[in-house]
């Protein structure tokens, strides 16, 4: 049994306007990553206001308040899934931007 064996992919999705992206504060059952290929959001978590840029990730878990803001016109790949057993690997994700280096994350149009 792999660590992903109880990871559910639930949606994938982009928006095409910014009303659509800048939801009013919103909680979620599900777990979701965002990845920036072009522009920036920034968005509160925990009293701290984090900036989201080209080649960087974003991770929250459920129930976990979320309320993004533009700072410039997004390209970008949300990618929603449901965990039911944490395994090693979502056991070790916290919410906030995931600690990759530059030049590892691409996305190809």
């Amino acid at each position: 049994m792999t660590a992903l064996t109880h990871t559910k992919f639930v949606f994938h999705e982009t928006f095409r306007t910014r009303s659509e992206f800048e939801i009013s504060s919103d909680v979620r059952p599900w777990s979701f990553v965002i990845i920036v290929d072009k522009g920036a959001f920034s968005f509160d978590l925990g009293g701290k206001k984090i900036t989201v840029e080209p080649e960087e990730i974003v991770y929250i878990s459920p129930t976990t308040p979320f309320k993004p803001r533009m700072l410039r016109t997004l390209k970008f790949h949300q990618l929603g899934f449901l965990v039911q057993e944490p395994g090693e690997y979502t056991r070790a994700l916290r919410n906030g931007k995931l600690n990759i280096p530059k030049g590892q994350v691409s996305l190809q149009s």
